[in-house]
């Protein structure tokens, strides 16, 4: 690439992907160098370092506090989440186990956002107790420091972190535009069995899709309301697989639960349903999995799969 003005600045083996990151630096000319760069390398993937942000809209305090009694079911499960960092110390009380690395140039850094996706989850696989035993997440906080959003490269490196830590379901609360290089890692992914569950967006019904979300191999999912209505800033479109609450919902934080929406607090929903019947990372098994919660979901909207609603509506099940 040195003929082309471009220089390495690092590289990384990805091993869940088989494969290695390599982030050159050179002449900012966009998207139009992609071709030149294919030619000189076809056997390569290219593409922007693109920047993913959060897929929310009103955001709680830090923190996870203990789960009330709305509580979930345990689940013996071990989750991916790529997002911010979150605080530790939330997760010990329950006995769930906490493993966090981050991939944005420091130290994995609790922010709002992650926080409310993690207590989310956290309440829906502990028990009326509050304890959640058994339970594993391990957290890819892809933010840099300071920052509300994320890199492409930071992505596909924590996707391939969570699937080699053993993660066989992955939420992606975040949204971007479409990028090579991150849907070669998911394929990739998703070809050993892991399913990436992921927010289908906040731009509004008539923004063009979203990504990962709009991926073939990603689960992509909505938000509605109490109502079982639509989120009204959620994308729309084919890609959209199911829908879940993700308006108005309460994530826990030390002052007392907080009010969050957008589709970034519905796909924690799919996630851990999918968790439960799922192990360990496996493509047969990732395919009942999927088929199960299809046949739990609550048809909206027009019958059979919609732009709206995907296939219904999944609610965790007491």
């Amino acid at each position: 690439m040195k003929e082309l003005g471009y220089s390495v600045i690092s590289t990384e083996r990805l091993d869940a992907a088989g494969s290695t990151l390599t982030i050159l630096h050179g002449p900012t000319e966009g998207p139009s160098i992609l071709p030149r760069l294919t030619r000189e390398a076809p056997a390569s993937t290219f593409g922007l370092n693109h920047i993913f942000e959060p897929a929310a809209g009103d955001l709680p305090a830090h923190g996870v506090a203990p789960v009330g009694p709305h509580a979930g079911r345990p689940c013996r499960c071990r989750i991916g989440m790529i997002d911010t960092g979150v605080e530790a110390s939330g997760f010990a009380p329950h006995g769930a186990k906490l493993a966090q690395r981050g991939f944005g140039g420091g130290a994995a850094m609790p922010q709002a956002h992650g926080e409310a996706v993690a207590a989310l989850m956290l309440e829906q696989i502990s028990d009326a107790h509050g304890a959640a035993t058994g339970a594993e997440l391990y957290v890819a906080d892809i933010f840099s420091p300071g920052a509300q959003s994320g890199t492409a490269a930071a992505l596909v490196s924590g996707l391939s972190w969570l699937a080699d830590s053993g993660a066989s379901v992955i939420n992606v609360s975040l949204a971007g535009p479409p990028n090579p290089v991150v849907a070669k890692v998911i394929e990739r992914i998703a070809a050993r069995g892991v399913l990436v569950v992921a927010a289908a967006g906040n731009d509004g019904p008539a923004a063009p899709p979203v990504f990962p979300a709009a991926y073939p191999e990603v689960v992509a999912v909505t938000a509605v309301d109490a109502l079982r209505k639509p989120y009204r800033y959620a994308n729309r479109g084919p890609y959209v697989m199911f829908a879940a609450l993700g308006v108005d919902v309460r994530a826990a934080a030390p002052s007392g639960p907080q009010t969050v929406s957008g589709t970034s607090f519905a796909a924690p929903t799919v996630a851990v349903e999918l968790a439960r019947r799922l192990p360990a990372a496996d493509p047969a098994a990732a395919r009942r999995a999927v088929q199960a919660v299809t046949a739990q979901a609550v048809d909206l909207g027009a019958p059979g799969r919609d732009p709206v609603f995907g296939y219904g509506l999944i609610e965790p099940r007491p």
